[in-house]
Order: structure tokens, then C-alpha cells, then sequence
């Protein structure tokens, strides 16, 4: 690879001196990479919006965009455990969902599911989803199930381009309750991004020797030294361990909080109750363990739950941050395991004050590369689909030539997430493109799209009069892509490839207010333009 600057500008006919219609091109060998550790993983940093002319000005901005971007990673990082309502998104059973570090929980009227990412084993292969099963032993069947402290903002599903199987507006809430699981006890469900909680709250009289703890779907249970409990997850119990920390047990009585001692007691290979020392029993009393997961893999895994990629800020300082989550669905019950263990991408906004505004879930299988906002406040994602793009009515559909490895596309939120506005389908992107640094994702005044990227398949479509319109190569060796797509994502305004005989690879975009594109990327072509 060589650093190589170039521009193209609009002149003259043939393939290689035709430039299309307000498309200016300089392909440079730079990486400039602004990384942000959101639970361990490094969230790049996309540019969008017009150039400044005066260096001074562009300056100034870069760095205030450059720390918006970081208060977006840092809000990111502390976003606070909650627990989305179920309205369709996931099985019937399901009362409220909520996605932890390495886990999600799914809350049913009867018990508590953990369902684990699946795990590759030491032969290499990858094992089913694990399922934990939390279910308070000989409780009430009247137990009333109820979110408490609605969150700001709201979660969206899309799973496809068709609107029937769309979920948006769905509330959350900062805690669940489980309204008298025993006589007068409460199980509240609650935490942060890094641990879940569940107090049991006692009313006064109330018998904690009634509350039992069944664990289905873990190995044995064993107490260690310092008063844990320890779940091994999966068939074999190898595929990580859920820690159930040591209760804080406690009576607030006229504002003055009393540790009481407390710990647990083994019941049974996974049942477990709790042995309480001298406390008020006409005083309520709260049971507090906490809860935690590790793989074997090495430490925690929030890598396969939710990971910032990239970030964008818009002229009001909010943040869009997108990435991948894991798609667990609800295991089915008697069988442990269930679960796609798919990556699905996700866009989160959030206020300039922090505040999480949306988060939005697009299809299964869609890699995120890269992720722009317009004057709006709609959010532009780029990536590549597995199989390709499930695209909306309308959004423009480029030929594969039957490819059905990584397609390139294009996903539109309308401003406050609740609808897509197009998922558009371009075409082949070459897979490795990713470990240069992905795709770049770029929009202008008007809300037309561009996308820098890679293929190396001669399907990838052109437009007339684009600067190349076909590979250099029988068989395409790898050559960089310009795409501007129409406002609406139906049509596109400009397609083309762009390189020489060597492997060439788009990175990375900008658009002036002219609407010329500055492409950026790497070039292993003696003969590039």
C-alpha cells in the first residue's frame, strides 16, 4: 500500500477522465482514528457535515466535536440498567426483557431467564445459547408483575424492511417488581450497566424462611469462602459462571440504615435460602444480593451484548452512537438453550445533557461500518449485511449477480427513531474492507447519502457517466466505491468504482457544501489515477 493523493475533477470524456456530476474525488492514505473504550471496545469516530475554510474555525469545531464524541462515549458506558416492556418483540411469556453485560434477562410472570450469548468450545465449535432459570420456589401464582420508574426514551425494533414486524415506542422502565412473590415480600429487579440487583423487600412480620431460590439450567451451586454463590452456565458448565455476591442485608429505621448480618444457605444442588442474624421484626427488612457474569474466555463479555462502533454529533450536541448487540431470544422452556446468538445493529441518540433519547435495533446480520446525522437529526447507517439487505418498499435494490456474501447498504432513522425511512440495498462489499477500517458514510444539505467502500465483484453497480464504471481486471480485483444516493434512498445519483490494477480501498468520506465528496482510503495500484 502506498499513500497516494489524487483529484478529480470535471473534465473531459472516457472512463478514466469523466467525472460525473459534482463528484470530486482525493483518495489519501490516512487513518485517523479517534478511539473511544465503550465496555472494551473502541468506538471510531465519524465526521459529517461540510469543511470549514477557515483553518482557525475548523479547528475550533474539530476538537468540540471531537469531545461531544467523547461525552457520547462516556454516556454510552454509564447507561443505566432498564427494562424494556414487552410489546411483541419477544415471546408471549415475556413480561419485560433487559440486556445486561454478556446476558440478557427476560422477566415472565413466573421466573427470571438468563439467556448467554453461545460460546466456541475448546474444539472450536460453537455450543447452543445458555439458559439460567431463576424461580422463587413455592411463590404466590397471584404475583403481580409491574415496571416502576419509567425511563426517558424509548426502544425500536426493525427486523426487516416490512412494517408489520416493526416494534417502536416501547417504554422502559429503571426497575421491575414482583408484587408479593411470599406473604408480604417483594422482589424488585434493578442496576446499572455493570450489575444487576434484586432486593427482596420484607414487610414487617414477614418470614424470610419461606423464600427459596431454584436455579434451573445451571450446574451445582457452590458457596465459596467469601460467602458467593457460584452458577456455572451451560451443559458443562464451562461456558462462563454467574456470581451471586454475598446479600447486604439492612433495616432503614428513622432514617438510619442497621447492617444486618445475613448469608446464604444451601438447599439442595440449586436451591439456595438465606440465614438472617437478630434483626427488628416489626421494622421492613431488605435482602440484597447482586449478580454478575464472566465467560472463561477472559473476564467480562460485554463484547457480545453491546458495543459502540462508531459516533456522530449534530449541530444541537447529540450524540448518535451505533454499533452491534447480540440477538438472544427467549429460550424455550424444558430445553436450556435457545436463542439466535446473531449480531443485529443498533443506534442509540442521546441528548446533549446525556440523556438517552433512543435506541433503535435494525436486522440480524447487518455489520455497522460507519454512521452520519443530517440538519434533521435523522441518522444514516452504513455497513454490510450477511445475505443481504431486508430492504423497505421503495429503497433502491442493486444487483448482487447472485452474490450472497457481505452487501453493502444504506439504513435511514426518521429523527426520533420510531421509523425507518428507507434500508437500501447497493451492492458487493469486499469483506476484508473491514480490518481497513470499514466503510465511510457521508450526507449532505439535501439528506442524499455517500458511501466509500470496496468490492471485488463486477456486479457492483455504476451509473452512466461515472468516472469508472467497470473493474480494470478479469475477476475485479478489489477496487474502491463512490455512491451517492438519491434523498429519498430510491435511486441512486452517482455510482462508481475508482482504481487502478492493485487491490484499492474506500475508507472514508466527507461532503463539502458544494456536495463534491472527499473520499479517503488506501491504494495498492502502481497505475492509480
Amino acid at each position: 500500500m502506498r499513500r497516494r493523493i489524487h483529484t478529480i475533477r470535471n473534465a473531459s470524456s472516457g472512463p478514466r477522465d469523466a467525472a460525473s456530476p459534482g463528484l470530486r474525488v482525493l483518495l489519501l492514505w490516512i487513518s485517523i482514528v479517534a478511539l473511544f473504550f465503550v465496555f472494551g471496545c473502541a468506538a471510531q469516530a465519524q465526521s459529517s457535515g461540510a469543511q470549514s475554510a477557515n483553518s482557525g474555525t475548523h479547528s475550533a469545531s474539530a476538537k468540540a466535536a471531537a469531545l461531544a464524541r467523547t461525552r457520547a462515549a462516556n454516556n454510552f458506558a454509564r447507561v443505566p440498567l432498564s427494562f424494556e416492556e414487552n410489546r411483541g418483540q419477544t415471546d408471549a411469556q415475556v413480561k419485560f426483557l433487559s440486556r445486561g453485560p454478556g446476558y440478557t434477562l427476560f422477566l415472565t410472570g413466573q421466573e427470571a431467564v438468563f439467556a448467554f450469548p453461545s460460546q466456541p468450545g475448546r474444539n472450536g465449535k460453537t455450543n447452543a445459547t445458555a439458559a439460567l432459570r431463576l424461580r422463587f420456589e413455592n411463590a404466590s401464582p397471584r404475583a403481580e408483575i409491574a415496571g416502576r420508574d419509567v425511563q426517558p426514551g424509548t426502544t425500536n425494533y426493525f427486523p426487516s424492511g416490512d412494517r408489520r414486524t416493526w416494534h417502536t415506542g416501547i417504554p422502559s422502565y429503571s426497575a421491575v417488581i414482583y408484587r408479593n412473590v411470599y406473604p408480604g415480600v417483594n422482589a424488585v429487579f434493578h442496576g446499572n450497566p455493570q450489575r444487576l440487583e434484586f432486593d427482596l423487600d420484607m414487610g414487617p412480620g414477614a418470614d424470610p424462611s419461606k423464600i427459596a431460590l431454584d436455579f434451573a439450567g445451571g450446574r451445582v451451586l457452590r458457596l465459596d469462602d467469601n460467602g458467593d454463590i457460584k452458577i456455572g452456565v451451560g451443559r458443562s458448565g464451562r461456558d462462563g459462571v454467574i456470581t451471586l455476591g454475598k446479600p447486604a442485608v439492612f433495616q432503614e429505621i428513622a432514617g438510619v440504615r442497621h447492617a444486618i448480618p445475613g448469608k446464604f444457605v444451601l438447599r439442595g444442588r440449586h436451591r439456595l435460602g438465606f440465614r438472617l442474624g437478630d434483626y427488628d421484626r416489626a421494622q421492613p427488612l431488605v435482602i440484597d444480593p447482586t449478580l454478575s457474569y464472566s465467560t472463561y474466555l477472559g473476564g467480562n463479555s460485554s463484547s457480545d451484548s453491546q458495543n459502540g462502533i462508531a459516533i456522530a454529533v449534530d449541530s444541537s450536541g447529540d450524540a448518535y452512537v451505533t454499533g452491534g448487540a447480540t440477538a438472544t431470544d427467549f429460550p424455550t422452556p424444558g430445553g436450556g438453550t435457545g436463542g439466535s446468538g446473531a449480531p443485529q445493529a443498533f443506534v442509540a441518540k442521546f441528548g446533549a445533557d446525556g440523556t438517552l433519547l433512543y435506541t433503535s435495533f435494525l436486522q440480524e446480520y447487518f455489520t455497522v461500518w460507519g454512521i452520519a446525522v443530517d440538519s434533521n437529526g435523522s441518522a444514516y447507517v452504513g455497513g454490510a449485511a450477511d445475505f443481504g439487505v431486508d430492504v423497505t418498499p421503495g429503497a433502491y435494490l442493486g444487483p448482487t449477480g447472485g452474490y450472497t456474501g457481505s452487501i453493502l447498504g444504506v439504513i435511514k432513522l426518521s429523527p426520533d427513531g420510531s421509523t425507518l425511512a428507507y434500508a437500501a440495498e447497493i451492492g458487493s462489499a469486499y469483506p476484508s474492507n473491514e480490518n481497513l477500517g470499514g466503510m465511510g458514510i457521508a450526507v449532505d444539505s439535501s439528506g442524499s447519502a455517500y458511501v466509500a467502500a470496496s468490492t471485488n465483484l463486477i456486479s457492483f453497480p455504476t451509473t452512466t457517466g461515472g468516472y469508472q464504471s467497470s473493474c480494470w481486471s478479469t475477476g475485479c480485483t478489489t477496487e474502491a466505491t463512490v455512491t451517492k444516493l438519491s434523498p429519498d434512498g430510491s435511486s441512486l445519483v452517482y455510482s462508481t468504482l475508482l482504481g487502478g490494477h492493485g487491490g484499492d480501498y474506500g475508507t472514508g468520506i466527507a461532503v463539502d457544501a458544494s456536495g463534491d465528496a472527499f473520499v479517503t482510503g488506501a491504494t495498492g495500484s502502481t497505475d492509480f489515477p
